[in-house]
């Protein structure tokens, strides 16, 4: 537990956001159906074939298929790819990853954009969690209901069709990975 210093004048309290955590039934519930609402939004397009940019920046791509690049991002100076692979690393190594396990075959890249994007919505759903337990919070009158807005956004956030580029179109996994770092981010601050 810490204790907030606020401005001169204001009152102190202890900030209680996260003193223990436990996972009630409910909030499982909520997790399996953000789950598997999700993949039953998005199952259908697990075979769908590389479309514009990733026929370019995945199949034509060398530093994909050699992991050689990764351990020494020098030795593709020269190459097209080479300002890509030392600004988007982590994105072109998941590439890399899926193209050493799956070679071309697209459903192995869709599944890991699918996991990914599932990691966001619950991300989603324990921010809107946690910013409900804040003390600026405590007593808003829709509190009570807080498992049930979180549910909801978590939901919206994981079937809106506004997602679907960034589910479906394979080199949007970079947005996708960018979101999960900064949601990550976010969420282990307001536990910290």
């Amino acid at each position: 537990m810490r204790t907030y210093y606020p401005p001169d004048g204001a009152p102190e309290f202890e900030l209680k956001v996260c003193e223990k955590v436990n996972f009630p039934a409910r909030t499982l519930l909520h997790i399996f159906l953000i789950m598997l609402i999700g993949f039953l939004a998005y199952s259908n397009t697990f075979k769908d074939p590389f479309q514009w940019d990733d026929n370019y920046y995945i199949k034509e791509n060398p530093t994909v298929k050699d992991f050689s690049y990764f351990f020494d991002p020098s030795r593709a100076k020269g190459l097209d790819f080479y300002a890509a692979l030392k600004s988007r690393y982590v994105g072109y190594l998941s590439f890399a990853v899926n193209y050493s396990i799956h070679g071309l075959d697209v459903t192995g890249y869709h599944v890991f954009n699918f996991i990914v994007h599932i990691m966001n919505a619950l991300l989603v759903y324990f921010f809107v969690v946690l910013i409900f337990r804040s003390p600026f919070l405590s007593g808003y009158p829709l509190k009570e209901q807080s498992g049930y807005i979180a549910f909801f956004t978590g939901l919206l956030f994981a079937v809106h069709p506004v997602q679907t580029e960034a589910v479906t179109y394979i080199f949007q996994r970079l947005a996708s990975l960018s979101a999960f770092f900064y949601l990550c981010s976010i969420v282990c601050y307001m536990l910290w």
